[in-house]
């Protein structure tokens, strides 16, 4: 009879501390884990015993023994109890590779052929601007609070101010402002161990000039010419001559990342540069060749980068490597970042990035309410259903922005009222946007125009939030009798026809580099910029552009870009619906978060917080 006791209260003790340890384990990210926590063997001999009812209370945890007979008969019990209990994950310790998730790699990673927005992304990290933005409060630059965000760029600013050294560590401005003389950063270094210089700078200037592309775009938006207008004073000393007079975009124009520093010296020693390729082309490909933080060691199209931190930068790096991994489905993508198998992407659905706001397992929400990225519906004015200026502005009409900001967007952003952002302060006209939600108005002005009884929309099919837009539109004119097909097009094709101008309308995000509405003009609508995707050219709009970035700022500049933004916004074709805000999901332990004009995490930045 004492024997049976014993050994019940034995079993019951053991439960009992099991259960106790359990209740008092601390709660953070606990891992479940089975543990076997009794297995006894009792061997009952001939004898009819009877237990009676008893109540055992140890800890607060009552087990009841019930009334039970022993039979005669020797048996051999085994019992093995499984009790699930939750145990201390240990700290989570910073890892040693960034990974970093994209819905496609880059193209290529040439710093004057356009490749969109992973492009992009992966020049931000491997070179560095030749000049920066200080880092501020949002309340210094007047839009609202973000989330988890360090700090914004200083846009605001006039001339210089608010302007910090990169490539060239300082500078001195001629009395005229349209001379400016540059010195590069001494101790600044490529991942080869090369030294910054003057030369670094002049070859890609040249190379911009020879190949008219993007970077030839950004130099002559502010206010240099040609390669004649940048001189070698000496090793590291560079003058930079405004032919035109002072450029008011000058100093926010070369923090844009594609004006960058090359290290020349490492292309020709790796033979890069021949009398077939002088400028490199099938070097930068798949290769960088930059002073920046990170170097690309392995690029496969279609699957990865792997990026290693360069070993000379001038700042101290977190992360000593960096995969760029290409993961077609943003359900995958989401996934991934909630397991804690990958530490950040902004490639996912608004409904994505929403579902992380105050925590979602390993992931979290990052973002701004409100930046310089326009959604926006593009029409075709050289051919198509949108020629006559009435059909263009029957879009304005057509659109139900304020269902499109919370079907498609989750009322994140801002609806739009202007043709540049609103964060780019005093340049902007947010005055005379005549377009809101008015179906007889479009209706009107769709037959005035006598515009056709149907028309082709496109988008880009990895967002399927253009997609939801684009039915909601369908929807609205279908209302007045007009038929809108939709084209739900692959990346490489989208972009492809978006070069060609072989669109009649699409949907896509914009966003100026420069914080400036003469920049943003002279971007999206000047008839020589790469970016006039609706193929709007008109002289005397294009005059007044280039008059605007030969101007001082002040009231009288602001005066003509008002002139000119009224033009736009009656004629130039594009039709804005909102300022998306800046959206990224990253590892709850990754800090140093800052928003830069075009909106890119640069990974130099973060760090890891157990």
């Amino acid at each position: 009879m004492h024997i049976r006791k014993v050994a019940v209260m034995n079993i019951v003790l053991a439960l009992s501390l099991i259960l106790v340890a359990a209740q008092c384990a601390p709660a953070p990210t606990p891992e479940k884990e089975v543990v076997e926590v009794v297995k006894t063997v009792e061997v009952v001999v001939e004898k009819e015993v009877i237990v009676e009812k008893e109540v055992v209370v140890i800890e607060t945890v009552e087990v009841v023994v019930e009334k039970e007979v022993i039979v005669e008969k020797e048996v051999e019990v085994i019992k093995t109890v499984e009790v699930e209990v939750e145990k201390e994950a240990a700290p989570a310790e910073a890892p040693d590779t960034l990974v970093v998730l994209t819905a496609s790699t880059p193209p290529a990673l040439d710093v004057d052929l356009w490749g969109g927005k992973s492009w992009e992304r992966v020049l931000a990290n491997v070179y560095d601007s030749v000049l920066d933005y200080e880092m501020v409060s949002e309340a210094e630059v007047g839009i609202p609070t973000g989330t988890d965000v360090a700090g914004v760029a200083k846009i605001n600013g006039i001339g210089d101010d608010g302007i910090v050294g990169s490539f060239f560590e300082s500078w001195e401005i001629s009395e005229d402002g349209a001379t400016v003389t540059f010195h590069v950063r001494e101790g600044l270094k490529s991942y080869w161990g090369n030294q910054a210089t003057a030369d670094d700078w002049i070859w890609r200037v040249e190379r911009a000039f020879a190949l008219a592309d993007v970077g030839d775009f950004q130099l002559r938006v502010i206010g240099i010419t040609g390669p004649e207008d940048v001189k070698k004073i000496d090793d590291m000393t560079v003058e930079m001559n405004m032919p035109k007079g002072a450029n008011p975009v000058f100093f926010k124009g070369l923090c844009v990342p594609v004006l960058v520093g090359v290290d020349v010296d490492v292309m020709r020693e790796d033979g890069w540069l021949t009398e077939d390729d002088p400028w490199g082309l099938e070097a930068m490909k798949h290769n960088d060749f930059g002073f920046g933080a990170y170097h690309t060691v392995e690029f496969v199209p279609g699957s990865h980068l792997s990026l290693e931190a360069n070993p000379y930068y001038w700042k101290p790096l977190q992360f000593q490597k960096v995969f760029y991994r290409e993961v077609p489905e943003s359900s995958v993508r989401l996934a991934l970042l909630m397991a804690g198998e990958a530490h950040l992407s902004d490639e996912l659905t608004l409904v994505q990035k929403a579902s992380t706001i105050g925590g979602s397992g390993e992931a979290r929400y990052v973002g701004m309410p409100e930046n310089s990225t326009w959604f926006v519906i593009y029409t075709n004015r050289e051919w198509g259903a949108f020629q006559a200026d009435e059909c263009y502005q029957a879009m304005g009409y057509a659109v139900p922005y304020e269902e499109v900001q919370r079907t498609a967007f989750f009322n994140f952003g801002r609806i739009a009222s202007e043709v540049a952002a609103p964060m780019f302060g005093e340049t902007v006209n947010s005055e005379d946007w005549p377009y809101k939600y008015d179906l007889d108005k479009a209706k009107e002005l769709w037959e005035a125009g006598s515009c056709p009884a149907s028309f082709e929309m496109a988008w880009d099919a990895s967002y399927p939030e253009q997609e939801d837009v684009a039915i909601l539109i369908k929807t609205e004119f279908n209302k007045i009798g007009v038929d809108v097909v939709l084209d739900r097009t692959p990346t490489a094709a989208f972009a492809a026809k978006r070069g060609d101008f072989t669109l009649e309308s699409f949907i896509e995000e914009s966003a100026a580099f420069v914080a400036d509405a003469g920049y943003a003009a002279w971007l999206n609508w000047h008839k020589d910029s790469f970016g006039n995707h609706m193929q709007y050219y008109n002289d005397e709009t294009s005059q007044m552009i280039d008059d605007s970035m030969t101007m001082p700022s002040g009231p009288e500049r602001n005066e003509l870009l008002f002139e000119i933004q009224r033009e736009l916004i009656n004629r130039g074709g594009r039709i804005g619906m909102l300022w998306t805000g800046w959206h990224v999901v990253a590892n709850k332990h990754l800090e140093g978060f800052y928003w830069y004009s075009v909106s890119l995490v640069k990974w130099r930045d973060l760090y890891w917080v157990e």
